[in-house]
């Protein structure tokens, strides 16, 4: 690495050490503008089940619909996957002796509130989705569980479009439905929600899908969670469903504390071992703190439980990891009798392909597991995603980059470095 001159490196400490401060204050400190208060980044991500008051919702299981085990559980498993996909990732679902079923969620953490929670939770009671050619219910043609295999979202100009794609069963339903009169009737729960008329979609006869259109983007989105709560397997009856709220079930401040602990140790490693490079290493790791507490709040499938918090002190562990392959190098190249300017320009060339290696390791098996997984496993596999990319931008340029600006006053001494060479 090219040295940098006194001036230039005076130029980039001033920047840096701005945008650090900025980058802290609003990641980190609660701010209040008028009458508008920001709670900062990381204030602002959502806090999961384990460490927030919640609410919870029990639905009988209706006889009318399927009640076999494995619908109970594949029903389980969508619901997971809908709240996940509403920012509700830890959400808990489960079967309460085969005869309801159980959902528990936290309170968002910022922008929502104790009444979408409460929406939500009525939502995944709507019952069974049908459509019918008239608000008689045995002109039902088509019913979610059995015959609508996925729902997908699309906007085109100032439209949003939910399209209902339908299995081999339901295309045979669907163009029976449009036989049978001129209009749809929308049923939730059976209750008529909406109708319209049948005269343009007569004229098409690819039957494997109906697409809807939409105004407002808002209504499409809850229109489409409400088609995918009333096609799963087993018949909800939102008539007697219980909704209360549940108690913090733990602090969220000594796990907080526990992870400090372990990154402050880290760190007095680094400072001890490496002198200056250690210590620039604090710098780096709060410059990665700032960037990954902004991506955190970025990403809505992220939120903070017991899981996602150990994946972050192992997301920290692998980025101490590879920047201790660029520390090692450089002492290791010293011991061998080369000069500091030296051994940091001969240990950042061989240092990139090991740290590359880790980090596309992480990197590779965290994107699939974020885009195969649902849950708590997609909001892990999004935090080591996340970290990983930190990490390596930490080993190959910002670590490297700020003990190449120490050297622009230091002029290679080796005091600071702590490094020994054994006396001959």
């Amino acid at each position: 690495m090219k040295p940098i001159k006194r001036k230039p490196a005076i130029a980039i400490i001033v920047i840096l050490s701005i945008v650090l401060l900025v980058g802290a204050i609003f990641s980190f400190v609660p701010m209040t503008f008028g009458n508008t208060q920001f709670k900062s980044f990381a204030g602002a991500i959502r806090v999961g089940n384990d460490f927030s008051a919640g609410m919870y919702a029990e639905y009988d299981i209706s006889p009318e619909g399927s009640t076999g085990t494995n619908d109970i559980n594949k029903s389980i498993s969508e619901i997971k996957t809908v709240l996940s996909e509403k920012g509700y990732p830890s959400t808990n679902v489960y079967s309460v002796n085969g005869e309801k079923i159980r959902v528990e969620v936290s309170y968002p953490n910022g922008g929502s509130s104790f009444k979408n929670a409460y929406s939500l939770l009525k939502a995944v009671g709507v019952g069974a989705f049908e459509l019918r050619s008239s608000s008689n219910e045995d002109d039902t043609y088509i019913i979610g569980s059995k015959h609508i295999k996925g729902v997908k979202i699309s906007s085109y100009t100032s439209y949003t479009y939910v399209t209902l794609e339908f299995n081999e069963a339901g295309k045979e339903a669907y163009e029976e439905l449009l036989a049978a009169g001129t209009s749809i009737y929308v049923c939730m729960g059976g209750a008529t929600q909406t109708s319209f008329s049948t005269e343009d979609m007569s004229k098409n006869t690819d039957y494997s899908n109906l697409p809807l259109t939409f105004t407002d983007y808002n209504s499409a989105l809850d229109f489409a969670m409400k088609v995918k709560f009333g096609s799963i397997p087993v018949t909800l009856n939102s008539d007697t469903v219980v909704i209360n709220t549940v108690g913090v079930r733990s602090s969220i401040l000594s796990s907080i504390i526990g992870i400090a602990f372990l990154a402050v140790i880290v760190l007095a490693f680094f400072a001890i071992r490496y002198g200056i490079i250690g210590i620039m290493n604090i710098v780096s790791s709060l410059f990665a703190a700032v960037c990954c507490t902004i991506l955190f709040w970025g990403v809505s499938a992220v939120e903070i439980n017991a899981t996602s918090l150990l994946c972050v002190a192992l997301g920290f562990a692998v980025c101490a990891a590879m920047k201790s392959v660029f520390a090692e190098r450089v002492r290791s190249e010293f011991l061998t009798g080369k000069t500091i300017e030296a051994s940091l320009d001969t240990a950042r060339k061989k240092s990139i392909a090991p740290i590359v290696a880790l980090g596309s390791i992480i990197l590779v098996i965290s994107a699939i597991m974020a885009a195969a997984t649902s849950g708590i496993l997609q909001t892990s596999a999004l935090i080591l995603l996340i970290m990983s990319v930190v990490g390596l931008f930490e080993g190959l340029v910002l670590l490297p980059g700020l003990v190449n600006i120490v050297e622009t006053f230091n002029k290679g001494k080796d005091k600071i470095y702590h490094f020994k060479r054994e006396e001959v």
